[in-house]
């Protein structure tokens, strides 16, 4: 996986995407190389094997933390456990030394109780980060509702600007008030949503809920984004969701609507 992502040629007015499972994924802009919410472990499993449910994966990592070497961004959308992991973090930190991460104030701070205490830009929503032609500008999310813990906004999702191209990861979030309307003002190529959704009976296990698949597709419509990418809804047994539903609907609503689901590990490439 490491090589197909060193090796992939990507030109100016494209981007390489990898889909690794749950809400992680990896892009690459030319030469720079983005992780996004990576979680390459069994953490959230350790942490949880003692609740009311336990987070167990359907498959394995197809990436081991100390082989990521190529990270230059790593961006964190909040501080739960299949987000922000303590045996995959701080490993990718330390062997790609050129990397710098962006993430809320309050997954600084745990970060920071790992050992990792440099490299690490912390933001609210609405702001914007630079690294070199890359923007990274933070956008609200509600997982769940919108909540402010150490100061500043604990769930983020984030917009990459790169060039004349957008690309939208929402994190972990459920709709809003204000949510459409902010992205709404951005030319967003690609909406990478969460569609697992959420109910009664897995909100009493502590299960947080997302948007479900039919708000992930109004929202790419809303907001006019030129193609919706799904996640969030294959890794765990007690919290999944079928992407052929998305596609059912797009399909009965919306048939002008790009959309890809990505097999796991696949690489995609997209051409503006």
């Amino acid at each position: 996986m490491i090589e197909s992502i060193d090796t992939t040629k990507v030109e100016a007015d494209q981007v390489g995407i990898w889909f690794l499972g749950q809400a992680s994924f990896v892009l690459k802009l030319e030469n720079k190389v983005i992780y996004l919410d990576p979680y390459f472990s069994n953490w959230a499993e350790e942490m949880s094997k003692d609740g009311p449910v336990t987070f167990i994966r359907r498959y394995p990592s197809l990436i081991q933390p100390e082989e990521v070497t190529n990270a230059d961004l790593v961006l964190v959308s909040h501080d739960h456990l299949d987000h922000l992991d303590k045996w995959t973090f701080p490993s990718i930190m330390k062997h790609s030394p050129q990397a710098t991460a962006i993430m809320p104030h309050h997954s600084k701070q745990i970060a920071q109780q790992w050992g990792v205490n440099d490299r690490i830009v912390a933001i609210d929503g609405n702001e914007t980060v630079s690294y070199g032609d890359i923007q990274v500008q933070s956008v609200k999310a509600a997982h769940a509702e919108l909540e402010l813990v150490d100061g500043g906004d604990r769930f983020l999702g984030f917009l990459i600007h790169y060039k004349d191209m957008t690309f939208y990861f929402a994190g972990d979030t459920v709709l809003y008030d204000g949510l459409v309307e902010t992205l709404q003002q951005h030319d967003i190529d690609i909406a990478m949503l969460p569609i697992n959704g959420g109910d009664y009976f897995r909100t009493n296990l502590g299960i947080v809920p997302n948007m479900n698949f039919q708000e992930a597709a109004e929202l790419t419509v809303a907001i006019e984004a030129n193609m919706l990418i799904p996640y969030h809804y294959d890794l765990f047994t007690c919290n999944q969701e079928n992407p052929s539903y998305l596609v059912d609907y797009l399909y009965q609503h919306y048939p002008k609507q790009a959309y890809h689901v990505m097999a796991l590990g696949e690489r995609f490439i997209w051409t503006k």
